[in-house]
């Protein structure tokens, strides 16, 4: 009988702590720039399930653009790569 309530003291413990860091990380997530690398490889349209553009602001100080691919992968892209101002941003390249 004292095993269980320690266990259960242990989860309920374990349940607090979780609970209390994922409120405190959804206040601070956007205080921050989301990519720490970026890429100018070509990655082609059909390979595309959702882009995100995030413009500056004064926590991050950089244009972002974020792909979610169709297999699920994340990935940051350059947004002064020539083939993002064309196909993403639809900019007219000089």
């Amino acid at each position: 009988m004292r095993r269980a309530v320690v266990v259960l003291w242990l989860l309920l413990s374990l349940h607090c702590y979780s609970t209390t860091f994922g409120i405190w990380e959804s206040k601070h997530v956007g205080r921050r720039c989301k990519c720490l690398k970026t890429t100018n490889e070509i990655i082609h349209r059909k390979h595309f399930q959702r882009v995100k553009v995030f413009y500056e602001t004064k926590n991050c100080r950089k244009k972002e653009i974020i792909i979610l691919l169709k297999n699920s992968n994340i990935v940051c892209v350059n947004p002064k790569a020539e083939w993002v101002k064309v196909e993403i941003l639809n900019e007219k390249v000089k």
